[in-house]
């Protein structure tokens, strides 16, 4: 065998080991027909809201971005699972942060020492902290009208590759009469998770249906920031 045979035998024997081909990707015709079935977003009504109950958080860590960078007035949660005891007081329970004048005696001294004064120099935080803080309070219920649900799960499509398929599904109710006013199914094809040559390729419905489908969110602040993305 001479040398540009060795060469192009070697060749293809690496695409076939890294588990890649230009020809087939394992599990697209079945993220194809999931995508088709029931992919993309379904708005039964258009939602701007002063705040929501986040039922995708059991400890609201991070969640005073929603006020500080979207633009919400309050967010609501279930702290189920405290993972830093020290930002609110009362323990387990539910919870509410919020907006607050920034000598408002609910301002959350916790929040703003362990996290929020090391976003100082950051124009869009000093910005809010020029007349506002991120006050707390437990609460008995949630009051919030609406409420942010979301779930997942994978599984595998395709053993000899090992490529998984995820279904993400996200959705807003109205807590009151316990309805769906709309959601979200995005599904996401790993095709080669064994591959070194592609670890971390994932291909998503947006790529094979209509890209607006599942670029709009689903629940937005009443008065977003003028300069915010929303």
């Amino acid at each position: 065998m001479n040398d540009k045979w060795m060469v192009l035998v070697i060749g293809l024997a690496a695409v076939w080991l890294s588990g890649c081909s230009v020809f087939y990707t394992p599990g697209m015709s079945e993220l194809e027909e999931l995508c088709e079935k029931d992919g993309g977003i379904t708005i039964r009504k258009d939602l701007r809201v002063d705040g929501y109950f986040k039922g995708t958080t059991q400890d609201c860590y991070g969640c005073w971005n929603d006020i500080i960078v979207s633009g919400y007035d309050y967010i609501e949660f279930n702290y189920e699972r405290p993972r830093f005891h020290r930002y609110f007081e009362g323990g387990a329970g539910y919870h509410r942060i919020f907006k607050a004048p920034k000598d408002s005696p609910q301002c959350n001294a916790a929040i703003w020492k362990w996290n929020l004064s090391k976003k100082v120099g950051s124009e869009q935080y000093d910005r809010f902290f020029e007349d506002y803080c991120i006050a707390s309070k437990p609460i008995d219920q949630p009051t919030a009208q609406y409420g942010y649900f979301s779930e997942s799960k994978e599984w595998r499509v395709n053993e000899w590759y090992g490529s998984t398929i995820g279904r993400f599904h996200s959705e807003v109710r109205n807590l009151a009469a316990g309805k769906t006013i709309n959601e979200n199914v995005v599904y996401h094809l790993n095709p080669y998770p064994r591959s070194a040559l592609s670890y971390g390729t994932v291909i998503s419905c947006s790529s094979v249906l209509r890209r607006e489908r599942f670029s709009q969110p689903i629940i937005l602040p009443q008065n977003p920031p003028k300069d915010g993305n929303l």
